[in-house]
């Protein structure tokens, strides 16, 4: 999910991916007629509202748009976890040997307390309703609440992507990073660096999001790892 990572730009507004199937198909209960009905009388007595060739030409000229728009946002939506990784790779921080410590190995403490909302691992979109690999996980937090550094760290990123919203990203050393998403805001900067408990941002529910939580990823050497594998 090209994206112009200008952090004052925020994304373009999307409207219903599909329109609501009142919004275009006929009102439950009085479907539309094959052809009009013979005589002016029988037409208006039928009930039925018939689109004049205007309207259904600004009809398809809408959808076609809505197509459009949705075709870019999923195009964006694919090459946005590629950007990620182009930037984890381009930090050069060596390579990684041994096991990934993660959340539940006990490798890692957990940047948020919450409830996991959605895991790693393939699922479909809940906003496009699209079969995604969703390379991290879902904690649900509430607005405001702070996002702590799980260990030391540099800040490679912080600022905004369309999917993502509010992101930062910290480089670990030795080919491992982190990423923190939907952010309400970064209370970081890039080059700064930062200690295991640092209040690194605030969640929030920025980007293409259906709610407040954290979308935090593990990466090893730029490739996304499961944060909440148990394999040590």
């Amino acid at each position: 999910m090209s994206i112009a990572l200008d952090p004052a730009g925020a994304p373009d507004a999307v409207p219903a991916v599909l329109p609501a199937p009142g919004a275009v198909d006929p009102p439950a209960g009085r479907p539309a007629a094959a052809s009009p009905p013979s005589g002016t009388d029988a037409w208006l007595s039928s009930g039925t509202v018939l689109a004049n060739p205007e309207q259904t030409g600004a009809r398809r000229e809408r959808l076609l748009r809505i197509a459009e728009q949705k075709h870019r946002v999923l195009a964006n939506l694919d090459a946005e976890p590629a950007q990620i990784r182009a930037i984890v790779v381009r930090s050069g921080s060596g390579e990684h040997r041994g096991p990934v410590p993660t959340l539940l190995n006990g490798g890692l403490p957990w940047p948020v307390t919450g409830e996991i909302t959605s895991e790693y691992g393939w699922r479909i979109h809940p906003i496009f309703q699209t079969p995604e690999f969703h390379t991290g996980i879902d904690i649900a937090a509430s607005v405001g609440t702070a996002v702590r550094a799980p260990a030391d760290g540099a800040v490679i990123f912080s600022g905004w992507m369309p999917a993502n919203g509010t992101l930062v990203i910290l480089d670990h050393g030795s080919g491992l990073s982190t990423t923190y998403s939907h952010l309400s805001s970064s209370a970081v900067r890039v080059g700064e660096h930062v200690r295991k408990g640092q209040v690194i941002a605030r969640v929030g529910s920025t980007g293409w999001s259906t709610g407040p939580h954290l979308f935090f990823e593990i990466r090893e050497g730029g490739r996304p790892v499961d944060p909440s594998s148990r394999r040590s």
